[in-house]
């Protein structure tokens, strides 16, 4: 599992750039999963990746998806 992001000071999740290149890499590296702002996952064709993307807006949604 990944994180490409920035986060906050209050605990949101900040789009970074280069986001097809990060997914690439995350890929090539065996990652399975990643997380990303969701403002980067608004215009993402996440079909083309082999692994699940997850756009979150907050920490504690990743946090949530980590953890349960």
């Amino acid at each position: 599992m990944c994180l490409a992001a920035e986060v906050g000071l209050s605990g949101e999740v900040r789009a970074v750039s280069r986001i097809d290149q990060r997914l690439a890499e995350a890929e090539k590296l065996g990652f399975r999963e990643m997380y990303v702002s969701h403002f980067n996952g608004k215009g993402l064709d996440m079909a083309r990746f082999g692994l699940r993307v997850q756009p979150v807006a907050r920490l504690d949604e990743m946090l949530s998806g980590l953890f349960g």
